[in-house]
């Protein structure tokens, strides 16, 4: 593989690497999905869980 090529594929996986650990990071409660098409990953997806305390509100619970 050429020099170049692999400098790419490595600065590549460095911003995937990069953008799961920060998916990670910021979650407090839910998922990260990484999507992999064709043994690469395509997408990444985040899903975050939020619980509101809203009893009392209106005199009553939910």
């Amino acid at each position: 593989m050429e020099e170049n090529a692999k400098r790419s594929l490595s600065q590549e996986s460095k911003a995937i690497r990069t953008s799961v650990l920060e998916a990670l990071r910021e979650l407090k409660y839910g998922q990260v999905t990484i999507v992999i098409k064709a043994g690469k990953i395509t997408q990444i997806e985040k899903t975050e869980k939020q619980r509101a305390n809203l009893e009392g509100l209106y005199g009553d619970g939910i």
